[in-house]
């Protein structure tokens, strides 16, 4: 079951502020789409 992303004002998910931020590696990224599937 997919979730719906929490966006926020901007309508940027959690994780793309996240990214955008430098909080988030590419490899971390890339961890959390193939856990997700």
């Amino acid at each position: 079951g997919a979730k719906p992303s929490i966006k926020d004002a901007a309508g940027h998910t959690a994780l793309e502020r996240a990214m955008e931020m430098g909080a988030i590696t590419d490899e971390q990224l890339f961890i959390m789409l193939v856990e997700h599937q």
